[in-house]
């Protein structure tokens, strides 16, 4: 695909597992976009993520497959780390009470 696509257009969606082989493949900087749908990420996955490529996390308060407390530690890092005007990574959308899967749905 890269050689047919800017990585700057290239978006990587993964949900649960596939969040964190979304952050794995970004690591390559060939990326312009992660979306990580409660995804698993175990310790410092979202390191991963270079911070030219833009993040979008969404994981529900409610799940009980993934951890939605990492996700947020991990999403929600000190602008020290990522240069951008809000100080944050990102400002993901809070999506309460929801399990690991489509909002609503447990």
């Amino acid at each position: 695909m890269r050689e047919h696509f800017d990585a700057a257009k290239i978006v990587v969606v993964g949900h649960s597992m596939g969040g964190r082989v979304a952050a794995h493949l970004s690591a390559s900087g060939d990326v312009g976009a992660v979306v990580a749908l409660a995804p698993w990420w175990l310790r410092d996955d979202a390191d991963l993520i270079p911070n030219t490529c833009r993040l979008l996390v969404m994981h529900g308060t409610a799940d009980t497959w993934t951890d939605p407390h990492s996700s947020y530690r991990q999403t929600f890092v000190p602008a020290a780390a990522a240069s951008t005007p809000s100080g944050y990574r990102l400002r993901a959308p809070d999506i309460t009470s929801s399990g690991n899967g489509p909002a609503g749905i447990s």
